[in-house]
This record gives structure tokens, sequence and C-alpha cells, in this order.
């Protein structure tokens, strides 16, 4: 019977089930998991300006705090700007 936690002695983690070992499975999951700088940082002001007809400069830097990828960024900004949501609202 396998324990949950084994205790490691020297060598690699076993495999549960096929040729993968638990390293094999941390170095994968690492390598998905650590690449944040695929996206940029934030979207450009005026890109966002332009991209949303009614977008101000004040609220685009707003959005930009919100740490939204930058997809994201002009999503929910033009969400902002076409349902009326109140960027600068402070919730309780």
């Amino acid at each position: 019977m396998r324990h949950i936690h084994p205790v490691r002695q020297s060598g690699p983690i076993p495999p549960y089930d096929g040729p993968w070992s638990m390293e094999d499975v941390k170095r994968v999951s690492q390598h998905m998991n650590l690449p944040w700088d695929f996206y940029p940082q934030h979207s450009d002001i005026e890109e966002m300006m332009r991209r949303v007809p009614g977008l101000t400069r004040k609220e685009a830097l707003k959005i930009q705090t919100f740490g939204f990828k930058p997809e994201e960024e002009i999503d929910f900004a033009y969400l902002a700007v076409n349902n009326g949501i109140d960027v600068f609202y402070v919730r309780n």
C-alpha cells in the first residue's frame, strides 16, 4: 500500500502509473505555470481609447490597475462604457 505522502530518502519519487516520476510532473507544471512574460503588462492607453469609443483617459488608467490581461482590459472597458459600470466604485 502506497502512502499518500511518502518519506523520501534518496533518488526520484517512483511514478504512480507509467514512466513519469513526480519530478517530471513538477518540471512540466512549472513550465506551464511560470511563463508570465508571455503577455504584455498592459494595453496602451491610446489603443484602449481607440478601440472603446467614449472611454476617458482617467477610466483607462483605473482599468489598468485591476490586473487584467490586455485583452481583458479592453473587454472590461467595453463593458464599462456600454453598460454604465462605474470603474471608480469602491465597495464596502
